[in-house]
């Protein structure tokens, strides 16, 4: 987690540094920053039930809530802006089967919209959107079956991410901003993998996720 910390505060002076060259002719801008959330999932990650595939039984987990950590960076117009980002959380998980430990989860942000309400110079309400793609390693999260018995391995998941939300945006100084941001989004579950490389797809498993955001950024020209 540190090290994602770091690697996006680094990225961010690159950005900083380069900016410094004066780009003129655009109709937009471009920004970065570093932005973190506090995020809880429900739904089918239970803590109750299992996966069964040809290879092994692998258990679905209650996912603790917990912070995530990354940069998010995109292409800001007057009208609002196009969003990237990645972020990454360690967060607690547990099972029924008396499984317990931390689930590494990644998220790609593949793309979003931010729409600004107003166009006040300090305090700009809006409208965000995302589309992500998540996935989750858990250590000995999948136990062999048949020829991989007595086996245990890490369990993967992966899925898409679609949010819809709101938050604001606080223009601190001419090149600096502040966002704080409430997004619900929709977790669907797309495969998992466990004990071998094989992916298997999975339906019907879908569950919700709350995100509350806050960010820094600066625009770069």
């Amino acid at each position: 987690m540190r090290k994602v910390i770091v690697t996006a505060a680094i990225l961010l002076n690159l950005l900083i540094s380069f900016s410094q060259t004066e780009v003129q002719g655009f109709p937009f801008g471009f920004y970065a920053g570093i932005k973190t959330e506090y995020f809880t999932l429900g739904g089918d990650f239970n803590g109750e039930d299992y996966f069964f595939t040809d290879d092994a039984t692998i258990f679905v987990p209650k996912i603790e809530p917990g912070f995530a950590f990354g940069f998010q960076a995109g292409l800001i117009f007057q009208e609002g802006s196009l969003d990237f980002g990645y972020q990454l959380s360690k967060n607690a998980y547990s099972h029924a089967n008396d499984s317990s430990g931390s689930a590494l989860i990644h998220n790609l942000k593949l793309i979003g919209f931010t729409f600004y309400l107003n166009h006040a110079e300090k305090l700009k309400p809006y409208i965000t959107s995302d589309i992500s793609m998540a996935w989750m390693n858990i250590k000995n999260g999948a136990f062999g079956v048949d020829s991989y018995h007595g086996q245990t391995g890490k369990s993967y998941f992966s899925g898409i991410v679609l949010g819809l939300g709101t938050g604001i945006e606080w223009n601190v100084a001419s090149n600096f901003s502040f966002r704080i941001e409430v997004l619900p989004e929709l977790f669907k579950l797309g495969n998992v993998k466990g004990i071998t490389k094989e992916y298997w797809d999975v339906k019907k498993f879908i569950c919700f996720k709350m995100n509350l955001a806050a960010g820094i950024y600066y625009d770069l020209f």
